[in-house]
């Protein structure tokens, strides 16, 4: 025992006639300490290798310690992703324009209610076919090359008028706009679109 660690509260009230301890570091600050105590006189000093294997002990306990707090870190933000993505879905499948996400190679990945009601296709037999499918001959060159203009990074989306065949055969006019999201090495991931029906005002203006 060290001649000024008698008058420690420790010491006082505990009694303590050996002690050894290692910081346990957490992330650059001392989370606490690993200690060995006793109320016995120890008759030789603690060595090297003591302190060393002691501080080896602490420095596990600290990497477990780490190991937890990512652990619970990860799960709290897979459940605030999750949160998230739940909101999203519900905004998709909820909107009243209709909204789908598309391939790099046209074919429909996901699409909502509404636009499934403004076509008259089943979900399926839009996910088994492509925007170019569907779309009106004379409106297809115009929509392929600002899609590439987008693809390239040229403009941040863009809009277009243009017509769909709907189920019944017919074409409809819908004012379409379309954005992407890129994979983490640059390639489009997929387009979102959106698709709201201006057929009546078309006809109307028409008429």
């Amino acid at each position: 025992m060290q001649p000024d660690y008698n008058t420690h509260p420790v010491y006082i009230n505990m009694k303590l006639e050996s002690y050894i301890s290692a910081p346990i570091w957490v992330r650059g600050y001392v989370w606490g300490t690993l200690n060995f105590s006793s109320t016995q006189v120890r008759d030789e000093p603690f060595s090297e290798e003591d302190r060393e294997f002691i501080s080896l002990m602490a420095d596990g306990i600290g990497s477990l310690v780490e190991r937890n707090l990512l652990s619970v870190e990860k799960e709290s933000i897979i459940s605030d992703l999750k949160e998230n993505n739940d909101i999203l879905e519900s905004i998709f499948e909820n909107s009243t324009i209709g909204m789908a996400l598309v391939a790099p190679s046209g074919m429909w990945v996901k699409v909502n209610n509404s636009l499934v009601q403004m076509l008259g296709y089943t979900d399926s037999h839009l996910l088994s076919i492509t925007f170019q499918d569907i779309t009106h001959p004379d409106d297809l060159t115009t929509d392929l090359q600002k899609l590439e203009v987008l693809s390239h990074g040229d403009i941040p989306f863009y809009q277009l008028e243009k017509r769909y065949i709907t189920a019944s055969g017919e074409y409809i006019w819908i004012l379409l706009s379309v954005s992407l999201v890129r994979e983490d090495n640059g390639d489009v991931k997929y387009y979102i679109a959106q698709i709201q029906s201006i057929d009546e005002r078309k006809k109307w203006k028409w008429s």
